[in-house]
């Protein structure tokens, strides 16, 4: 077999152009193909899903394949279908027409010309009128609308024009340049465009020509900017053909570039951020385009699969949480990629970074960029708060028995703080708080949420239970008239407990009493005492008094 040696591993990028689109678009790796790695593969691209297989793999047992297999890029998932019908090979070429996909030439090990349709519909394949021109692998092949192309490879430089309703091949003009393989290709409206390739002498090309299927006639074009190169990835992308990849006997690169037909111009794409292959396959699906397989220059092949799709930025929403007004901004933003904001109310936008000031509800913010022909939607939702407002205001109940108030907030259910105005607080919705002593405290309750504050002050008299409750006489006369004829308390407070001990001018202990059963006749041992000044003691739960009575007669 033919071809072009390998001989030594340089990693090399092409010269350095200005990425102009290196904003917009961006690489993303998907699932990998299930088979065996290997190179020299086919694939096309039919109602929206991808067909790949065959190839070779020199380090595996079998080395040549006839697989075949079916991509979904909405489920990102491969299948395999029927398998090719003809003998396993690699150097296929392959391209789709309306419903159908065509493969055929290769090796198996000799230089193959039949060809074979596939209809995806019934999973099955049947043979079609062979290549007229000599069997070749390493060719290239493209369709437009209506026909499909097939020539080079090796190691020719002809042309030849596919049928479909005649199931027919003519030949057409040749290319009016060096012969060469595994050169690039792509389809821009109904005119075949070839770049690079190479030859089995290890020469290399960098020129573009464009064929007219209607003139059947070939016309040089703008060269690729990059490193001369061989085997390299292509497909078509919103009216562009994307050329990038491939190597050389010794380099393999990670430039891209997009031409313009148009402008008869090539600009730079972002680098391809994977291992580097050459001789792998190539396809487009909804404006996105993919690379995969190939084998790079140590003999290493690959089941890898690339995307190059324009970046879908993530939004970004920044809001207080009382904020009505919403600051919006992207992840990423292309500097060729138009943004237009739809903010779930009717309103939109078409700045970079909009704010947007709503009424409280929830609401779903699209955000559609648009990049050339591709157009995607992101997606975000945003909630507007409608708070409600706070009270502080509450009630109070006090325990003069103990120095104690209950506090009762009006709404428990929000944030809390009060200030007992003597230095403590409390984040309790309904504290129970104990003073150390009776008098006067400014009490502050301070409620808030989110969004809302409120606050109350209330000035409120702790009262003494002894001094203020209790009144105590300084003489009685137990003479039967029926006026202070005993010693006690007026007790204007059921909550407190004491004891009284009284004594004689000589300190004898002559009287004890309680709350319950406090009076004193001004008798000792049931005989009376004579007038004089007793002294006596009084005993709280936290205090005391001491005080003296005099007794009349």
């Amino acid at each position: 077999m033919k071809g072009i040696k390998i001989i030594a591993l340089f990693i090399l990028l092409s010269p350095a152009f200005k990425f102009a689109n290196a904003q917009d678009l961006e690489w993303v790796q998907v699932a990998n193909f299930p088979a065996a790695p290997r190179y020299e593969t086919i694939a096309f691209e039919l109602n929206g899903k991808a067909y790949a297989g065959t190839g070779a793999n020199f380090t595996l047992t079998p080395q040549l394949y006839k697989d075949f297999w079916e991509y979904d890029p909405t489920t990102n998932i491969w299948s395999q279908k029927a398998d090719f019908p003809s003998t396993p090979r690699y150097g296929c070429v392959a391209f789709a027409i309306g419903n159908y996909g065509y493969v055929g030439t290769g090796w198996d090990p000799s230089q193959k010309a039949d060809f074979y349709r596939y209809d995806p519909v019934s999973n099955s394949w049947n043979p079609i009128a062979n290549f007229i021109g000599a069997g070749r692998y390493d060719a290239t092949a493209m369709s437009n609308s209506t026909s499909g192309y097939l020539g080079f490879g090796y190691s020719p430089n002809d042309w030849y024009e596919y049928d479909p309703i005649t199931n027919a091949w003519s030949a057409k003009a040749n290319l009016p340049a060096s012969a060469r393989q595994s050169t690039s290709g792509f389809v821009i409206g109904n005119n075949i465009y070839i770049a690079c390739g190479g030859t089995a002498g290890g020469s290399y090309f960098n020129d573009l020509w464009e064929y007219n299927p209607i003139a059947n006639t070939w016309t040089q074009k703008s060269n690729f900017p990059g490193a001369p190169r061989y085997a390299s990835y292509h497909f078509t992308m919103c009216g562009k053909g994307i050329v990038g990849g491939g190597g050389s006997s010794s380099s393999l690169f990670s430039d891209y570039l997009a031409y313009n037909p148009v402008s008869n111009s090539w600009s730079s794409l972002p680098t391809f951020p994977g291992n580097l292959y050459l001789k792998g396959s190539s396809f487009s699906i909804s404006e996105k385009g993919y690379v995969g397989f190939g084998r790079n220059l140590s003999s290493v092949y690959s089941n890898e699969i690339w995307k190059l799709q324009k970046i879908k930025p993530t939004i970004n929403a920044v809001q207080g949480p009382c904020d009505t007004t919403v600051q919006f901004s992207m992840s990423q933003s292309g500097s060729n990629t138009s943004y237009v904001w739809l903010f779930g109310d009717g309103s939109s936008a078409s700045s970079l970074n909009p704010s947007h000031s709503y009424a409280n509800g929830t609401y779903t913010v699209s955000l559609i960029s648009t990049y050339e022909c591709i157009s995607d939607t992101s997606f975000i939702s945003v909630t507007i708060p409608n708070p409600t407002p706070v009270s502080s205001s509450f009630n109070t109940q006090i325990d003069s028995c103990n120095f104690t108030i209950s506090f009762t907030a009006a709404d428990s259910t929000q944030n809390h703080l009060w200030l007992f105005g003597n230095g403590s607080s409390s984040n309790l919705p309904n504290p129970v708080y104990t003073y150390s002593g009776a008098g006067n405290y400014t009490i502050t309750h301070i409620v808030s949420n989110q969004c809302y504050s409120d606050s109350t002050a209330v000035t409120l008299n702790v009262p003494n239970a002894f001094e203020d409750q209790i009144f105590i006489p300084n003489a009685f006369s137990p003479n039967n008239d029926l006026k202070n004829d005993v010693f006690e308390f007026v007790n204007r407070s059921n909550c407190i407990e004491f004891t009284i001990d009284i004594f004689n001018r000589w300190g004898q202990h002559i009287y004890s009493g309680n709350q319950d059963n406090f009076s004193w006749d001004g008798t000792y041992q049931k005989k009376a005492c004579s007038e004089g000044i007793y002294p006596y003691i009084i005993r709280f739960n936290k205090s005391y008094r001491s005080g003296f009575v005099t007794l009349f007669r």
